[in-house]
This record gives C-alpha cells, structure tokens and sequence, in this order.
C-alpha cells in the first residue's frame, strides 16, 4: 500500500528541484516567465501524480512533464502564431498575402476583409454560447481540445462536437465550398 506524498516531503521535492526544471524550461522556451509559469504547472502536475500513485523516481516523472508542457507550449505558440498571420491578413484586406502578412494594402480589399470579418462575427453570433465559446476558446485563441473541456466544464466529445457544428454552421452560411481558400485556411486550424 503507498501513502500520498505530504507537505513536507513534497516541500523538499519542490527545492530540490525546482532550479533544474526552471533552468531546462528556460533553455527550451527562451522566456524567464514563460518557464516559471510552466515549472509550476509541472510541479502541480507532479504532485497530483504523488496522491495517486507511488512513484519511484520523482525526478523523472517531474522532468517528463516538464518536457511535456514545454513542447506542447512551442506547439500552441506556433500555432497562434500561424492563425495570428493569417487573420492580420484578412484584416489587412488580403486574404492571398500568405504567412508573411504582406497585404497589398488595396483600400477596397481591407474593407472587403472588414466586412467578412463582420460577417463571420455575426454567423458566430447566431450560435449557442457553448458552441460559440468552445469555437472561439479553440480557434481564435488556441486552446487544445481539452483545454476548452476544463474551461467550460465539458466533456472533449461535446468539445469536438460544438467546434465541428461551429464549423458546419459558418460554412453553410458564408458559402465556403470545398477546395475553396477560405475552406482550405479552415481546414489547416483543425486540431487532429
């Protein structure tokens, strides 16, 4: 039988190693608050870990969730940054400018870009909350699926059933076909 970990014990865990997970999350990351923000989830995650199970080396389970939060921190980042270009590009009016962003800086196609912006918004708006919410957690700011589960006090399936009619529901109305750019630019967001 095993016994959860306690405060104290814990507590020794904690400053024993909290320089090398910051340190190796630091190297990973290149952000000082970035890696603090992460190590401490590691550690909260660490010790779940230890009230439910005994664990005989701490430092690798601790360092494998460290590893963990930060690959999936680069991931979401890139990701954010990918969706960020293209929606400045869509609001820049050129929806063609690619990952650069590099609008044509046409005043007719930025309010064209406006215009499906506002109509996009208002699809959205016909929404239920919870299908709006859980599209907009996803798509707009990069939640995982899961993510938007704990949020919204939602399962994953109900999670990935909203998004998919959220989807559904703006395709049918903004007439985006398949193979279409603005499908494909959809499609290219969809978390596997």
């Amino acid at each position: 039988m095993w016994d959860p970990i306690d405060d104290v014990e814990f507590s020794m865990l904690y400053r024993k190693y909290f320089g090398r997970i910051l340190g190796l999350l630091q190297r990973r990351l290149g952000n000082r608050g970035e890696a603090e923000e992460l190590a401490q989830e590691a550690f909260v995650r660490l010790h779940g870990e230890l009230q439910e199970r005994t664990v005989l080396r701490p430092f690798a389970l601790l360092h494998r969730i460290a590893s963990n939060l930060a690959t999936d921190h680069v991931r979401r980042e890139a990701a954010r940054r990918a969706r960020e270009s293209r929606w400045s590009a869509v609001w820049d009016g050129d929806a063609c400018a690619g990952p650069s962003g590099g609008g044509t800086g046409d005043p007719a196609r930025a309010l064209e870009g406006r215009q499906a912006i506002d109509t996009v918004l208002a699809a959205l708006d016909e929404l239920s909350r919870n299908v709006r919410d859980a599209f907009l957690l996803h798509r707009f700011y990069g939640y995982s699926h899961q993510e938007v589960a704990a949020r919204l006090g939602l399962s994953r399936s109900t999670v990935e059933k909203h998004i998919m009619k959220a989807w559904r529901h703006l395709v049918a109305r903004l007439g985006a076909a398949p193979g279409s750019p603005r499908r494909e630019a959809c499609e290219n967001d969809r978390e596997e």
